[in-house]
């Protein structure tokens, strides 16, 4: 595994990232979001991760890991949130929604400086606001991502623009998209209901543009990293 960092002029930051290249040659990528909750329990956020290469591994997968760190607290949501707040009214006035660069941070910078050569599928892959990120990158860049993983996504911020992102799919690219959400997110049962309606709006206005498109809830599952572990095989023997 390869850790670096890459100056980014649309974020005017360093950002970190990791690269894990299979051992075996391949021209399939995964990007993933929040690279701290992937492998080391250590540097991951809440003391969960993915565990990316176990289910790699137990599903003898040839693909290559791409992931950027995030900074965080409020720094990462504004980092992670492609639209303008739209609701919030105690951050709306002052947050400052940066999402569409991160998208063009990955887009315009890094996928040049991991890539020896241009991948044939590419899927990007995130969960919470990671997930928010990966329905807008979807849609915004058709031809660069095949796939799109958006587990338990947190659309509460923009509702309406990231619905009408969602609604704005085209057919005619032929992508793949898999999305999640579980049934006991947090433990408050309205933000329970908010997280279940809002997800299951956002998977049917896809999926009224997107043939393939899979949605799935997990069953008691809550809003951690264990959870979207568990959730990831399913998601990749869909879009693989």
């Amino acid at each position: 595994m390869i850790k670096d960092k890459i100056f980014s002029n649309h974020l005017k930051r360093d950002v970190k990232y990791l690269v894990k290249m299979s051992k075996e040659e391949t021209d399939t990528y995964l990007y993933f979001f929040d690279a701290q909750n992937l492998y080391d329990k250590e540097e991951s956020a809440y003391g969960h991760i993915w565990d990316v290469q176990k289910v790699i591994d137990d599903m003898n997968l040839s693909v290559n890991v791409v992931a950027i760190y995030s900074l965080g607290d409020m720094d990462r949501v504004a980092e992670y949130q492609p639209f303008p707040v739209e609701n919030h009214e105690m951050i709306k006035e002052s947050f400052d929604h940066k999402g569409h660069l991160t998208g063009k941070f990955i887009v315009e910078e890094l996928i040049e400086k991991v890539e020896d050569s241009p991948a044939k599928k590419r899927i990007i892959l995130g969960s919470s606001m990671g997930g928010v990120m990966a329905l807008y990158m979807g849609q915004k860049y058709p031809q660069i991502f095949n796939g799109v993983c958006a587990m338990s996504t947190a659309g509460y911020f923009a509702p309406q623009s990231l619905a009408k992102s969602c609604a704005s799919y085209d057919p005619k690219n032929k992508q793949k998209v898999y999305m999640d959400c579980g049934t006991k997110e947090t433990d408050q049962d309205l933000n329970n209901i908010i997280y279940l309606l809002s997800n299951r709006m956002l998977a049917g206005a896809v999926s009224a543009r997107v043939a393939d498109c899979k949605y799935i809830e997990g069953k008691d599952h809550i809003h951690n990293e264990s959870f979207w572990h568990q959730r990831l095989y399913g998601a990749l023997e869909f879009l693989l």
